[in-house]
C-alpha cells in the first residue's frame, strides 16, 4: 500500500465552551431589513477562558509545526514518524496546562455567572444560557487520534472485487495526499520567507517608526528549514535544493547582525530576495487550489 514517506496519519480536534448566543432581533427597534442583520450577544468575559483559547491555539501550531495538512477531510494531518514521539510529549503536556486552566475556570464560574454576567447583560441575561460547572469541565479538550492507512483485510475474504476497488480508491487518495502536502509545504515556506525578507527592507530615513526585525519571524524559517528533511514526505528534491541554499546563507545569522550592521543586513536581503522569487515560482507551479480532494 502506496503513503506518504515515512509517515503516519493523525487526527487533531479541539472542544471549548462557546461564548456567545444569538439574540431575537424582535428585541430591536430598527428600520433596516432584519433578514440582513445578526445580533448576539458574548455570555461572559475571563481572563482564563483567553488562556485555555491560546493552550489551544498553540497546540495546533505546534502540530503545523511538525505535521502537514493533507487535505483529507476531518482536520487529518501527516505526521512524519520520526516526530511522534516528541508530539505525543508535547500534546500531553498541552492537555495538562489546559486542565489546570479549566480546574480554574471551574472555580471562578458561580461568580462569573452570578455577578459579572448577571450584572452586564442585565435584561439579555438568561439562565438556561449558562451550563452547570460540571459541564463546563466537560467542554473542553484536545484530541487525537491515529489513522488506518489500509483497507480492512476481511473485505477480501468477502468480496476480492470490493477489496481491490477500495484499494485503488484508497492509493488515489493518498496521491492527492502527497501532491497536496507537497503544495502546503511549498506555500508555508514561501509564507515565512516572504515576512522576513518583508522585516529586511530598507528603512525609509523619513519614516518616524523604524521597521523592526523579529527574532520570532528568523526563528520560524530556521525550525521549518531545520525540520523540512524529516517533513519532506513528498519527496520533493526541488525543495530540498531551495532549503538547502537558504540553509548555507542563513547559517549562524542573527538578529543582533541583521540589526548592527546595515551591510550585512543589505546583502542577506538581496539573497533572500531571490530566494523568495524561486519558492515563488515552486508554488506557483504546485498550487494549493488545484489539487483539494473531491468531497
Amino acid at each position: 500500500m502506496a503513503t506518504l514517506k515515512n509517515s503516519v496519519f493523525i487526527s487533531l480536534h479541539f472542544r471549548r465552551l462557546g461564548v456567545s448566543r444569538k439574540i431575537n432581533k424582535d428585541r430591536v427597534e430598527t428600520t433596516a431589513n432584519k433578514n440582513l442583520v445578526t445580533l448576539s450577544k458574548r455570555l461572559f468575559k475571563s481572563d482564563t477562558y483567553q488562556r485555555i483559547t491560546r493552550i489551544q491555539n498553540q497546540a495546533r501550531s505546534y502540530v503545523l509545526s511538525r505535521a502537514i495538512e493533507t487535505g483529507l477531510r476531518g482536520a487529518v494531518y501527516a505526521l512524519p514518524t520520526a516526530f511522534v514521539s516528541e508530539v505525543e510529549d508535547k500534546l500531553s503536556e498541552y492537555v495538562e496546562a489546559m486542565k489546570n486552566e479549566v480546574a480554574t475556570l471551574c472555580g471562578e464560574w458561580p461568580e462569573l455567572i452570578e455577578v459579572t454576567a448577571r450584572e452586564q447583560l442585565g435584561d439579555l441575561y438568561r439562565e438556561s444560557d449558562y451550563p452547570t460547572v460540571g459541564q463546563v469541565a466537560q467542554s473542553f479538550g484536545i484530541e487525537w487520534s491515529y489513522l488506518a492507512t489500509d483497507v480492512p483485510g476481511e473485505l477480501a475474504d468477502i468480496s476480492s472485487g470490493v477489496f481491490k476497488r477500495e484499494r485503488e480508491k484508497l492509493e488515489k487518495e493518498f496521491e492527492k495526499a502527497t501532491q497536496y502536502t507537497k503544495a502546503i509545504m511549498r506555500r508555508t515556506c514561501l509564507e515565512f520567507v516572504t515576512a522576513f525578507h518583508g522585516q529586511l527592507q530598507p528603512v525609509d530615513p523619513t519614516a518616524k517608526k523604524k521597521r523592526p526585525i523579529h527574532s520570532t519571524t528568523l526563528n520560524k524559517l530556521v525550525d521549518f528549514m531545520e525540520t523540512f528533511s524529516v517533513r519532506n514526505i513528498s519527496g520533493d528534491e526541488q525543495m530540498v535544493e531551495a532549503i538547502t541554499t537558504m540553509k548555507s546563507l542563513l547559517s549562524g545569522v542573527t538578529v543582533n547582525q541583521l540589526r548592527g550592521s546595515e551591510s550585512f543586513r543589505v546583502c542577506i536581503e538581496s539573497h533572500i530576495s531571490d530566494a523568495v522569487l524561486d519558492i515563488g515560482k515552486l508554488v506557483e507551479d504546485c498550487p494549493v487550489r488545484q489539487i483539494i480532494l473531491d468531497d
